[in-house]
């Protein structure tokens, strides 16, 4: 922490840089009272707390304030509006809150060219007064995401600007054509990702973008034609339900990145797509593409690092020839109709790190020419139809110090497992070094921070789960339902690190695995069971004298009726009470007769009324639930006639915490 008056005596300081360190606490607050400090850059800490105002903001001469990525709270101070020669404004990654209007930004701010306010609390209120939006501040670089914005700012007279963030936001509908127009051509940066746009305002003319961001929307119709000078190309997660135009390739000349995963794509893979030589990331992958893969995507691999294709209708086999200099780190191939076998020339793919050919139609061996790849981190090769054994030559043995992930389930691949298969699988061995927070993912840049995020889906008790984040901690061996024989190799007891090892649905009968393959031994353990043994004689005699005692028994008796009487209620069923205790005195009987006879009565009457009973099959008492599942489809009667009723007898005492309507 940072004493609150530490600067208030550097009256001559001008520029304070604290960024990227692990101060907390508050913000000294004798930092804004400096009159001559221009710069004030406190980025990526935790600082928390609120803002508080600057002393005579009309004479500070600050011109950068940047407090992005730390906790703080609260409101901005309105004398954060009144620096006048503030040219740099960055509050982005916050918990601030309340709300702004863009007129407080024409007052004073003339002078600000570079606002962030993503990613907090905060909600900006745009206006269309013309007269307000001309004297808005001419910024080069304006990042609004996540300022709950649910309509275009209005930016017609924005010539300068050049970076334009409007992502994860709420605005609705087509994308004017005005916003292509914004920067007078010297837009580069335009992002509005994760809004609800649901097409493009004809006609559009894209500017020199170098990045254009429209993943996450609502966009129908014809796929956009990207800007011949982008390199970065994001269209995912979209509505275009389209083919891809035959001449998409000669306006990726410069592209690293393209993607229109999840966009409801028709029709083939355009060859032309192979003339985007720079390209390191193509993701097509679930759409509706059919057709097979093009060669030259294959035989493209020294440039590319990333093929996704998965999850589509592609067919035919893997032609071509992986170049000796393959720079592939993921290939995924999975869910489609891809037959044949695995090309040989994979072995080119050293930096093959993750490896996706599951549900698909190959018809080959088990792929023993991987066996040279000590990147590999990830192999699925799930749901095909590979046979015989998984025992490869020594040459070409499975060395792959690195694999996390395998998962060769469902194919009918048979033999023993050799007993020194699991011995080269290094990350699955106990590693206290590894960073738990570390996931695969490939850098697009090599000097940018935009990655692909690697993904893959592993199947766990019969349900298929999507890992979105491939941690490197995760590890899981998969082996299922094919046709091994013989016990499973003792040495398997050396992969401490492993989390998920399925063995089900094959020829191999269960064994027990010990760190070291250490021998157990089958003995009686009599500490425990004496202590069990005792607990219980001990809870008997305890239970056994409270139903002896007489008001415990009544007021047990009592309760376990109401619940038999909703069970009763809820299934159609007529309740006749049954008789108390004989030995139970003559007053205590009449009051709980009484009790029971009125409760019954009122509940008959709820039933009588309904014309109808409740249907066994639609309604369900579920304890994890508020409410009863009820099919809406069944020609029961209506149950919210009975709630008052039933609320009332869930709500007692003994019953409540049992049973939920």
């Amino acid at each position: 922490m940072i004493p609150p008056a530490h600067f208030q005596d550097l009256q001559n300081l001008v520029s304070v840089d604290l960024g990227f360190n692990d101060f907390n606490g508050s913000i000294p607050s004798s930092l804004f009272s400096l009159q001559k400090v221009q710069q004030i850059q406190l980025s990526n800490n935790n600082f928390d707390g609120l803002l508080v105002d600057f002393t005579n903001p009309s004479l500070s001469s600050l011109d950068t304030l940047d407090l992005s990525s730390n906790k703080l709270e609260g409101e901005i101070p309105r004398t954060f509006f009144e620096l006048g020669k503030l040219s740099v404004l960055l509050l982005s990654s916050n918990n601030l809150s309340g709300t702004i209007k863009t007129v407080e930004f024409q007052n004073r701010l003339s002078n600000l060219t570079n606002l962030d306010l993503s990613f907090n609390n905060l909600s900006i209120i745009t206006s269309d007064d013309i007269s307000l939006v001309s004297n808005l501040p001419k910024f080069s670089t304006l990042k609004l995401a996540s300022c709950k914005l649910r309509k275009f700012l209005n930016l017609r007279n924005q010539k300068r600007l050049k970076y334009l963030d409007l992502s994860n936001n709420e605005i609705e509908g087509k994308i004017p054509t005005w916003i292509w127009e914004v920067g007078s051509g010297s837009l580069s940066y335009m992002n509005l990702s994760h809004n609800r746009l649901t097409s493009l305002e004809e006609p559009y003319n894209f500017p020199n973008l170098t990045v254009l961001d429209m993943h996450s929307n609502h966009l129908s119709g014809v796929i956009p034609i990207p800007p011949r000078t982008a390199t970065i190309i994001n269209y995912s997660n979209n509505r275009f339900n389209s083919s891809l135009p035959e001449s998409i390739g000669r306006n990726l000349s410069y592209a690293y990145f393209f993607s229109v995963s999840d966009s409801l794509l028709t029709g083939v893979i355009p060859k032309t797509i192979c003339n985007a030589t720079y390209l390191k990331v193509l993701d097509l992958s679930n759409n509706w593409l059919k057709g097979s893969i093009p060669n030259c995507l294959i035989e493209s691999g020294s440039s590319l690092g990333v093929l996704s294709l998965g999850n589509n209708s592609l067919s035919g086999k893997i032609e071509g020839t992986f170049p000796r200099n393959c720079g592939l780190n993921t290939l995924d191939l999975h869910g489609n109709g891809i037959e044949g076998t695995i090309p040989g020339s994979l072995v080119n793919c050293t930096m093959l790190e993750v490896l996706n050919l599951g549900k698909n139609n190959i018809n080959d061996t088990y792929p023993c020419s991987l066996g040279n790849n000590t990147n590999l981190r990830v192999l699925v090769l799930r749901s095909n139809r590979l046979h015989g054994s998984v025992g490869c030559s020594q040459n070409q043995h499975n060395n792959w110090p690195k694999l996390q992930i395998i998962d060769i389930a469902c194919n009918k691949l048979s033999g023993v497992i050799p007993k020194d298969c699991f011995l080269q699988w290094g990350a699955m061995m106990a590693d206290e070094s590894r960073d738990p927070s570390k996931h695969l993912r490939f850098k697009v840049l090599q000097f940018g921070g935009i990655y692909y995020q690697d993904t893959v889906t592993v199947t766990a008790k019969g349900l298929e789960l999507e890992l979105v984040k491939i941690l490197t901690l995760f590890t899981s061996v998969d082996i299922s339902s094919n046709q091994f024989s013989g016990e499973i190799p003792s040495t398997i007891g050396r992969l401490k690190a492993l989390r998920v090892l399925n063995c089900s649905s094959s020829n191999i009968p269960e064994t027990e695995f010990a760190p070291e393959v250490e021998e157990s031994k089958n003995r009686y353990d009599w500490q425990f069971i004496i202590i069990g043994v005792s607990f219980g004689t001990g809870a008997a005699i305890v239970i056994g004298t409270l139903m002896l005692s007489k008001k415990v028994r009544h007021f047990w008796d009592k309760y376990t009726t109401e619940l038999v009487k909703l069970i009763c209620l809820a299934l159609g069923i007529r309740y006749a009470p049954y008789g108390l205790f004989e030995e139970d005195e003559d007053e205590e009987k009449e009051t709980l007769d009484s009790d029971e006879n009125s409760d019954e009565s009122e509940l008959e009457s709820e039933v009588d009324r309904s014309k109808g009973r409740y249907c066994v099959f639609c309604t369900k008492l579920d304890f994890s639930r508020k409410q009863a599942i009820h099919d809406t489809k069944c020609t029961c009667f209506d149950r919210t006639k009975l709630l008052p009723t039933l609320s009332s007898i869930c709500s007692s005492e003994a019953v409540s915490p049992y049973i939920k309507l």
